[in-house]
C-alpha cells in the first residue's frame, strides 16, 4: 500500500506509524479515501480552528523547510490521542487545593464563591503559565488554609482583578475603566491595600505588585505600571531577593520561604528585563539572582505543574510545566543581556552585526538544547508555543538591522538576511499553529504583542509585497486574532483600530467580514478612546532605529489628531 501512494502521503503514513498510532486505524484511514485530505480536513471539522479570509496557508510556506510544517501535518487525531489535539481551553483545570479553598474569606469585593472559583481557575488555567510570578503551590495551599506566609489579600485581589480579562462571563471586562466591570472593584481593592502595605517587607506584596504591572498593560497604561515594577523591584532589594538566601534568612527557615523567594527573584528578573527593554530603558535588575534555578528533574516542586482535563478523558493529564518555565528563564536571562548592551546610557542604542552574532549563536545553542516535549515538532500547549513565538521575534528584532546582508560571515552558517527571513517565517508559521490548534477568543495578552508586531509588519507588506493575497490573509489574521483578544481587554482593541484607521479602504472592508467591533477606521472611534490610552508601547522593536512611535501617536497620526490637545 504505501509504494501506490503518493510520496508525501506515504511519508506521513510513516510518521503516523513511528509515532505509534494504532495500525488498524491508519489502514482503515487509507482504506476509506485520501489520508492526506484526511490529514488537513478531519482536525478542521472536529478538533482545528479555519483561517479567516483563506483557509489555506500563504504560498511562501510551501518552499519553507521547517519542523513546524511537520507539526502541522501530523494534526489527524487518532483513538487516544485526542487530549493532544484538543484546543486548549476545552480542558478544565484540575486543581485539589483550590478546589477546597474558601475564597471569599480573603476580599470584600464579591462572596460569590462560585464566580471567585472560575476567576481563579481561568487565572492558572490561562494566565499564570505566562507569568507565574508566584509559587503556585504555597499560594493555593495558604489560600485554603487562611495562613499569610505566602497568599495575603493583596495578592488575592490583584489576582482577581486581572482573572476577569481571562472570564467571559464577567460584563464589561474589556472596559477598565467602567465600574459595572468587577475587575475594575477588585483592582481598586488591591491599590487600596498596597497603600496599606507600605513600609511593610512582604514577599506578597512584591508578587501583587508583579500581577498589578501586567494586568494595567492590560489596560494599556503602561506607564503608570510601570511604577509598580520598578516598587516591586526596589522592595525585592530591601528584602535582598536576588542575593544568596543565607545573607537574609534565617537559618532555620523552612524550605518552602526558600523556594518562594527564588521562584519570586527569578520570575520578577525575568519580568523586569522585558519591560525595561520595551521602553528603551537598561534593565532595572543587571544580574540574575545570586541562586540558580534547580534541574526540574530533581525538584520540581520548585517549579509546580498544571494538571489539565480534556472532555474526552477521565484522567488529568500533566502539562510538563516545569520544562517551559525552566526554559522561560534561560530564555530571559539572554534577553536581559541583550538589553543590557542594547540600551546603555548615552550610548547609542544598536547592536554591531559581531555582537548580533554572538547573542545568535548563544540563542540557537539554547534553542537546539530544549528537551524533545518543547521540540518543534512537539509542541501543542499554548504556553509551549508562545515559547517558540518569542525565540523568532527576538532573532528578527536582532538581525531587522541586517536584513540586507547577504554575505555569509565566518560564524554564522546563513547571510544575516536569510536569518532574518528565516525568523519572519517560522514566527508566523508558530502563531498560524497557535491559531489552528486553539483559536484565539481566550485571554492572552503575551499573544498580543506578537499579534501588533505581525500586524504592522503585515500591513507594510500588504503596500509593498508582489503577492497581495498573501500578504493580506497574514494581515487579516492578525487583525482577527485582536479582534478575539479586543473582547477581553481593551489594549488589544485600540492596537486593532489603530491599523484599520492605516489600511485601505479596499482591504479594510475584506477584513470587516470578520470583524465584530464597529467603526473600525471611524476617526470619532479612535479619538473618543485616545484619552484611555496612555502607553509607550512600540509599534515595532527595529533595533535599528533610535526613534520608535508608540501605538498612541500612531493612531493620532492615521487620525490627523493633535494629541496637545489632548493633553
Amino acid at each position: 500500500m504505501l509504494r501506490e501512494k503518493p510520496e508525501d502521503v506515504a511519508l506521513a503514513i510513516f510518521r503516523r506509524i513511528r509515532t505509534g498510532a494504532d495500525p488498524d486505524a491508519i489502514l482503515s484511514s487509507m482504506e476509506d479515501g485520501d489520508l492526506l485530505m484526511q490529514l488537513h480536513l478531519a482536525p478542521s471539522s472536529q478538533f482545528r480552528y479555519t483561517f479567516p479570509c483563506r483557509s489555506a496557508l500563504p504560498g511562501i510556506f510551501a518552499k519553507t523547510k521547517s519542523a513546524y510544517m511537520e507539526s502541522l501535518a501530523l494534526e489527524a487525531p487518532y483513538p487516544g490521542q485526542e487530549p493532544s489535539y484538543m484546543p486548549y481551553h476545552s480542558a478544565k483545570l484540575v486543581e485539589p487545593m483550590l478546589d477546597c479553598a474558601t475564597i471569599s474569606g480573603w476580599t470584600t469585593v464579591c462572596a460569590d464563591e462560585s464566580l471567585l472559583h472560575s476567576l481563579m481557575e481561568a487565572y492558572f488555567q490561562h494566565i499564570y503559565s505566562a507569568f507565574p510570578f508566584f509559587h503556585k503551590d504555597c499560594f493555593l495551599r495558604d489560600l485554603g488554609s487562611g495562613s499569610r506566609r505566602f497568599c495575603s489579600s493583596l495578592l488575592v485581589n490583584a489576582v482577581l482583578a486581572h482573572a476577569c480579562h481571562a472570564t467571559p462571563t464577567v460584563a464589561y471586562r474589556n472596559e477598565h475603566w467602567n465600574p459595572q466591570n468587577i475587575g475594575y472593584i477588585f483592582l481598586a481593592e488591591a491599590r487600596r491595600l498596597l497603600e496599606l502595605e507600605t513600609g511593610r517587607s512582604k514577599i506578597t506584596t512584591v508578587q501583587a505588585m508583579l500581577v498589578m504591572n501586567i494586568t494595567m498593560n492590560d489596560h494599556g497604561v503602561d506607564g503608570a505600571s510601570y511604577q509598580y515594577l520598578t516598587k516591586a523591584v526596589a522592595l525585592a532589594n530591601l528584602m535582598g531577593l536576588f542575593n544568596s538566601p543565607s545573607e537574609y534568612m534565617e537559618q532555620d527557615a523552612d524550605q518552602d520561604i526558600k523556594v518562594v523567594r527564588e521562584v519570586t527573584a527569578w520570575a520578577l528578573f525575568a519580568w523586569q528585563g522585558i519591560m525595561s527593554s520595551m521602553f528603551h530603558e537598561p534593565p532595572l535588575v543587571k544580574e540574575p539572582p545570586q541562586t540558580s534555578y534547580p534541574d526540574p528533574v530533581k525538584f520540581p516542586f520548585w517549579y509546580g505543574d498544571l494538571w489539565i482535563r480534556y472532555p474526552s478523558s477521565q484522567e488529568p493529564i500533566s502539562t510538563k510545566y516545569h520544562q517551559t518555565f525552566k526554559a522561560y528563564l534561560e530564555f530571559w536571562t539572554i534577553f536581559n543581556e541583550i538589553a543590557l548592551v542594547l540600551f546603555r546610557p548615552g550610548k547609542i542604542r544598536s547592536l554591531y552585526l559581531s555582537q548580533a552574532v554572538e547573542f545568535y549563536a548563544r540563542l540557537r545553542s539554547w534553542f537546539d538544547g530544549l528537551p524533545d516535549d518543547l521540540h518543534p515538532r512537539k509542541i501543542v500547549l499554548p504556553f509551549q508555543l508562545k515559547l517558540h513565538i518569542q525565540y523568532w521575534a527576538l532573532l528578527m528584532d536582532l538581525f531587522k538591522p541586517f536584513a540586507g546582508w547577504d554575505d555569509l560571515t565566518k560564524a554564522l552558517d546563513k547571510t544575516p538576511s536569510e536569518i532574518y527571513g528565516d525568523a519572519r517565517r517560522n514566527q508566523e508559521l508558530v502563531l498560524r499553529i497557535y491559531y489552528l490548534r486553539h483559536g484565539t477568543e481566550t485571554h492572552d495578552c503575551w499573544l498580543s504583542m506578537f499579534l501588533l508586531k505581525l500586524g504592522f509588519l503585515a500591513l507594510q507588506e500588504v503596500a509593498s509585497s508582489s503577492d497581495h493575497d498573501d500578504s493580506l490573509s497574514t494581515l487579516i489574521l492578525a487583525l482577527t486574532s485582536l479582534d478575539n483578544q479586543g473582547k477581553c481587554y481593551f489594549m488589544a482593541e485600540f492596537t486593532l483600530r489603530t491599523i484599520c484607521a492605516k489600511m485601505s479602504s479596499r482591504d479594510l472592508e475584506i477584513f470587516k467580514q470578520f470583524a465584530t467591533f464597529e467603526d473600525l477606521d471611524a476617526p470619532h472611534a479612535i479619538a473618543s478612546r485616545i484619552s484611555l490610552i496612555k502607553s509607550n508601547w512600540p509599534v515595532n522593536m527595529d533595533f535599528a532605529k533610535q526613534e520608535r512611535k508608540n501605538i498612541r501617536d500612531v493612531a493620532a497620526e492615521a487620525i490627523g489628531m493633535d494629541l496637545t490637545d489632548d493633553e
